[in-house]
């Protein structure tokens, strides 16, 4: 059979660090890239495209490896161009094995790297020897003039743009959303890509397609530790018109769970309104579909947390960080212990999860944070734990170890501390790292609490770089430096979580 030259390929790669065995079977639900999407979108209609996304793929072939995957594409296709996304700074490692595979097969196809990550480090690839062409970094705008100068040859000075041969970048320009779009057209690269096709493997391979619709791209916060701070994106809003007809495009194609993309939603409150009597409406046609958004605490009056509930929301995150307050003075945070309160109250009373983004600060437990998480509990407050480390934002020349940027393994910089806090918060409450609550754990730490025992007295540290556990009768928790994963020990039995 001829192979099937293609003039651009867009790779997403799978959405964690790591592409073992056991992660990939066990998962159950995928969103859905909005960037293959996007690109696919802005690519010019006189050039054909294809996708290759590695959450599908390696789902549907356990047995291969993502560099076999991506070399067999290649092959078919010998595309002239290649996208690949870089969603996070963690998948790093497995990234690069995309860009080699491409290379090694197909040397002479053109290999733009693009994605979130590429707004913090920039042209850092370039330095590292990646074999690439160029760093992208902007909003989408930009994409036909990159498409037609990889495909003629002649690179030009385009906004956001590193291209490999010059080192050089034209500036930043005039970002905005794309926007005014139909949703046919974005899901479907204007005809050239089936989307009911994809939906079929999606859901062929025992996995949930879930949507991921943005709103809002930046924030208008500044809060030091964030990757998508006024001061390092901006903020931009999309029609809401436009945002709600795509959502009754994937309800259409049965869809059952949409993440509405808003780091802030209600701080831009017209905007915001419109959208949540958009969607009011399209709850009253869906009403099986199921709504995520993101806001802050102090935005979650009663008010506020009924238009959510009319529109169909079922779950709203919340960033509390930590309940320290001078801890959260170093990150530019003031949030009080009420405030966040008063939003999972209100949330509740609506019947929807408040799900807790919390930051582990790495040199202490903060008691605040594990009572407060203990009193919501105890009034059947429904919430959800989401845990993250705090670290420093890589070095840009630097791109080893990668997985120290990863939130869901301990890497070498985290304090035993941050373990601890971890597993106070994480094990027995209900959390999105860990299957299930325990509930022995829960009255220990609430007996601990009330008798004034320290919270680390509850630990075993056998020395700090090899061991560290709770042992609670017949519950053990142990962490194991080094190891990609945490461990949980039951009745004897080693598991893999």
């Amino acid at each position: 059979m001829k192979n099937l030259t293609v003039d651009v390929l867009y790779i997403q790669p799978y959405d964690r660090p790591w592409d073992d065995l056991l992660t990939i079977k066990q998962r159950s639900g995928m969103y859905m890239s909005r960037a293959m999407f996007e690109v696919g979108y802005l690519v010019p209609l006189v050039y054909s495209m294809s996708f290759i996304d590695l959450n599908v793929s390696l789902r549907e072939n356990f047995e291969k490896t993502t560099e076999e995957i991506v070399v067999s594409a290649i092959q078919k296709q010998t595309p002239k161009l290649v996208f690949v996304s870089f969603p996070s700074y963690a998948q790093g490692a497995q990234v690069h094995k995309i860009v080699k595979a491409v290379n090694d097969i197909s040397p002479n196809s053109k290999i733009i790297l693009g994605g979130a990550v590429i707004s913090l480090i920039k042209d850092a690839p370039m330095k590292w020897g990646w074999p690439i062409t160029g760093c992208y970094n902007g909003f989408g705008n930009e994409i036909p003039e990159i498409v037609r100068d990889c495909l003629s040859g002649n690179y030009s000075q385009i906004s956001g743009m590193y291209w490999t041969c010059t080192g050089g970048k034209k500036s930043t320009g005039q970002l905005r959303l794309i926007d005014q779009y139909t949703p046919e057209n974005l899901y479907t690269a204007h005809h050239r890509f089936s989307f009911q096709d994809y939906i079929n493997r999606i859901r062929g391979c025992g996995l949930e397609p879930m949507g991921a619709i943005e709103m809002t791209r930046g924030c208008k916060n500044d809060c030091s530790f964030c990757a998508i701070n006024k001061n390092r994106l901006g903020c931009f809003v999309r029609n809401s018109r436009t945002v709600v007809d795509e959502a009754y495009f994937l309800a259409s194609y049965g869809i059952k769970y949409l993440h509405i993309i808003d780091p802030t939603m209600g701080i831009v409150k017209k905007e915001t309104s419109d959208l949540l009597n958009y969607f009011a409406d399209f709850h009253q046609t869906f009403p099986h579909v199921a709504i995520e958004v993101l806001t802050r605490s102090p935005l979650v009056t009663k008010i506020f947390a009924k238009s959510l509930q009319l529109a169909g929301v079922v779950r709203c995150g919340i960033g509390m960080e930590t309940l320290e307050s001078d801890d959260l003075l170093k990150i530019n945070k003031k949030i009080s212990a009420d405030s966040v309160r008063r939003a999972v109250v209100n949330l509740a009373e609506c019947g929807i999860e408040a799900k807790l983004f919390h930051i582990l600060f790495p040199k202490r437990i903060s008691e605040k944070t594990i009572k407060f998480f203990l009193d919501i509990s105890k009034e059947n407050i429904p919430f959800i734990v989401q845990s993250s480390f705090l670290r420093k934002l890589p070095d840009l020349y630097s791109q080893h170890p990668f997985l120290e940027q990863d939130q869901t393994v301990y890497g070498k910089n985290d304090s035993v501390e941050q373990l601890m806090e971890w597993m106070l918060a994480n094990l027995p409450f209900k959390s999105m790292d860990i299957e299930g609550a325990d509930e022995k754990l829960k009255e220990k730490v609430d007996d601990c609490l009330k008798k004034g025992i320290e919270l680390k007295k509850m630990f075993l540290v056998a020395n700090e770089k090899k061991f560290l556990g709770l042992n609670l009768g017949e519950y053990k928790f142990t962490h194991v430096p080094n190891r990609s994963m945490h461990t949980c020990l039951r009745g004897g039995e080693l598991n893999e979580q």
